[in-house]
């Protein structure tokens, strides 16, 4: 019998390395993302967004969705999520 959890995290990496493959690292796409949100906010912020924060936006977006219709795909999603923000953080702290 197959453990959920093992099961969920095995998909979440699949997930996470395909859309590698697809938009390069995290780290490089949040970037692109964050570049075009801080440029458009710029007079309403007090320092500019981080790839990492924007990962953890991803998240909380998630969770909203999840509170609205769980389904298996917002969990697989914030795990994704977690990773690449963890990724993100290794490249902006130098972990």
């Amino acid at each position: 019998m197959s453990d959920p959890k093992q099961d969920i995290l095995a998909k979440a990496c699949q997930i996470v390395a395909d859309r590698g493959d697809d938009y390069g690292p995290p780290s490089e796409h949040f970037a692109r993302t964050i570049d075009a949100i801080n440029s458009v906010f710029r007079d309403k912020l007090k320092e500019p967004f981080t790839p990492s924060e924007w990962g953890m936006m991803m998240v909380i977006d998630k969770l909203a969705r999840e509170q609205e219709v769980p389904k298996y795909d917002n969990l697989l999603d914030i795990i994704g999520y977690a990773a690449c923000v963890h990724q993100c953080r290794s490249v902006e702290f130098r972990l």
